[in-house]
């Protein structure tokens, strides 16, 4: 006879037995007696009646049906709240010949049961054949049906003795395995379990085994050829002089699906993740974590304690991470040293949070980033604020963007140039000196930072009495109340630095003797006007010119007297030139001149005039000192290497026809009318 206790025993589900006609509890299981944190008979019994969701005419209603085929739904709340138990509840003979509930629960999110339902649920196959029989011995073969043929988990009845052959299969079994259930009662557990006949062993240990089920995970293939991946809970039951294995099933692939996606997720993110249960050893590294660690691999880490990546390990010592498993309280914003595997220590920022399963901590999930640059950051930060003298202030901004200086220290006057006194009487000199072309630049920037949150920097002049000073504002701005933004920060005198600044970009662009622009420069506005003309049709000119017989001045008379030369060159040209046009040393003796919205005839009379000033000049101990020059306009989608060889080959025409004479460029389109 099978002891069907025994299979309600083993069973992981809530289960338990209650009379209708009183709502007396008659037995409960160790799964359920577990889920209501371990009460007696009479504590569960008032428990049921407390937190059943069901009222009292639905009771009365299932017990009105309770000789029809008809299952009931009933959502029991824990006492913590913390899930709804939703019980499938269907009737069972007792032993007495009564008709009771036996009620199987599952664990399900609460807000999906906000009522109880009831259910209609098709008859199986033997139900009116178990209630024309009557009541076996002791009752115990209905209630085998009962459990059996209506779990709502599959269930397998195995013969070890016959190399695991299926003795039995409940409906649920056959609509999994998608077999008819003759056909599946003819198959042998390795034909449907991918281990094949090697799954024959582990089924044989099974059976020896005198304790409760064991969860064992195998990968099942159903009928239509796909594999799942099931948990099974078998165990040896008595069916008469019979030894069998009763095997559940619960298909866990969406749960197998969900870690694979899991770990997938936590492989992909920068930060450090890994797992430690209560004892304080490792139980999963994700990729990120092992290389901030420096280690190659997780089988390095997995089951060390976690005093390994501690730089003051200790056997004794408790640390901080530990204590979230014990006190379930998430550790947030902790900053820690660690040490990686190659012995170098590494500061970190974690996030601990317990891992809780079915109410109980099993162990801490941390996340961790290396703050070793943003350290070094700090430190850099704090090396320039010693190495300048710098003011420290406190600045209020209101939600109209009304802007009070609230605390400014004593370096203010220093750094303004104001007379120097213990304390100022407000810090409001610190606004009022503010350049006024730089005051619109100050407030944006004040206001951006309040609207973002972002750090605050901003280069701004003010006016001293000793001239204008530049200044560096730094500061992390945060929200002080709903109506005030506050900025505690530093002002740097950067005066040195702009005037540095200023003097390298001049150096860029200018040439060291003559203090005229260079070709780099004159390159750069030579494409800016070539890009005009492409896009506008807005016409331009260029003119050449060399010195001529400048190096017989070199020979004859030293560098000196050619170096003044030149000087006394671009002078004499600036004057004649307009402010927009650019004239640039392009090599050794050799001058471009840049002239925008000019047309060639134009251009031409430019270059005659500075041809003959030119001519005029006396640079003692020279007899004479003049220029050639060729001239040229940019043609119509013309190329700038092209128009540069054109007015290159007009000052040579120039040179061999005489020097000192301007010569123009041939090209083929007609030059259009002076817009000089």
């Amino acid at each position: 006879m099978l002891d069907a206790l025994q299979i309600l025993t083993r069973l992981q589900t809530p289960v338990w037995i209650i009379d209708p006609a009183t709502d007396a509890l008659l037995w409960a299981n160790p799964s359920a007696r577990e889920y209501w944190d371990g009460p007696t008979h009479g504590q569960l019994e008032r428990r049921v009646d407390e937190h059943q969701d069901a009222s009292r005419s639905d009771i009365c209603a299932a017990q009105a049906d309770r000789m029809s085929t008809v299952s009931e739904i009933w959502h029991i709340r824990s006492p913590e709240a913390e899930t709804v138990m939703t019980c499938h509840c269907f009737e069972t003979r007792l032993a007495d010949g009564r008709i009771g509930w036996l009620a199987e629960g599952h664990p399900a999110p609460a807000l999906h049961h906000q009522q109880s339902t009831r259910i209609q649920t098709h008859p199986h196959p033997n139900a009116e054949t178990a209630r024309a029989s009557g009541p076996d011995q002791n009752g115990e073969r209905t209630l085998y049906e009962s459990l059996f043929r209506a779990n709502t988990a599959p269930m397998l009845l195995i013969d070890p003795e016959r190399e695991g052959a299926i003795v039995d299969a409940n409906p649920t079994a056959v609509a999994f395995y998608g077999y008819p259930y003759d056909k599946l009662c003819s198959l042998h557990v390795w034909e449907i379990n991918s281990l094949g006949r090697s799954a024959l062993p582990i089924t044989q240990r099974i059976a020896s085994w005198k304790g409760g089920h064991k969860p064992l995970h195998f990968k099942h293939r159903l009928a239509d050829g796909s594999l799942r991946d099931v948990q099974t809970y078998a165990g040896p039951v008595e069916v008469g002089d019979r030894r069998l294995l009763l095997s559940i099933i619960h298909d866990i692939t969406a749960q197998k699906e969900t870690e694979h996606f899991n770990r997938l997720l936590l492989d992909s993110i920068h930060d450090g993740v890994f797992g430690i249960d209560l004892d304080g050893r490792f139980t999963f590294v994700n990729p990120a974590a092992l290389r901030l660690l420096g280690y190659r691999h997780e089988s390095e880490l997995l089951n060390a304690h976690l005093r390994t990546i501690f730089p003051d390990a200790s056997e004794s010592k408790t640390y901080a991470i530990q204590g979230v498993g014990t006190n379930r309280q998430a550790l947030k914003n902790h900053e820690e040293w660690l040490i990686r595997g190659d012995g170098v220590q590494i500061p970190t920022l974690l996030y601990a949070a317990p891992i809780v399963r079915a109410r109980t901590c099993v162990g801490v999930v941390v996340s961790f980033s290396d703050l070793t640059e943003q350290k070094a950051r700090e430190a850099q930060v704090i090396d320039l604020a010693n190495s300048f003298p710098g003011v420290v202030f406190q600045m209020q901004v209101d939600a109209n963007g009304q802007i009070d200086m609230l605390f400014v220290s004593a370096g203010l006057g220093k750094l303004l140039g104001l007379p120097e006194e213990p304390d100022l009487p407000d810090p409001i000199p610190l606004l009022a000196t503010t350049h006024p072309d730089d005051q619109g630049l100050l407030s944006r920037s004040i206001q951006r930072a309040v609207r973002s949150h972002d750090p605050w920097q901003c280069e701004w002049r003010v006016k001293t009495p000793k001239g204008v000073k530049w200044l560096l504002g730094r500061s992390r701005p945060r929200q002080h109340t709903n109506a005030f933004t506050l900025f505690n920060g530093v002002l740097i005198d950067i005066t040195d630095r702009k005037i540095l600044e200023a003097e390298l970009q001049h150096a860029a662009h200018h040439d060291p003797l003559t203090d005229i622009w260079n070709r780099r420069y004159c390159e750069q506005m030579l494409k800016m006007a070539h890009d005009l003309a492409k896009r506008h049709g807005t016409p331009y000119s260029l003119i050449m010119l060399d010195i001529d017989r400048f190096k017989s001045i070199n020979d004859t008379f030293g560098h000196d007297v050619g170096d003044l030369a030149l000087t006394r060159l671009t002078q004499t040209l600036s004057e004649r030139l307009r402010k927009t046009d650019k004239l640039a040393r392009w090599g050794g003796e050799e001058f471009m001149i840049l002239l925008p919205n000019t047309r060639l005839r134009a251009a031409a009379t430019v270059a005659e005039t500075l041809r003959a000033c030119v001519a005029s000049l006396r640079i003692p101990p020279l007899e004479q000192f003049t220029v050639s020059l060729g001239v040229a306009e940019a043609e119509l989608e013309e190329p700038i290497q092209s128009l540069l060889k054109r007015v290159d080959d007009a000052l040579l025409d120039a040179k061999e026809q005489g020097r000192n004479r301007v010569q123009i460029a041939e090209h083929d389109s007609q030059a259009g009318p002076n817009s000089r």
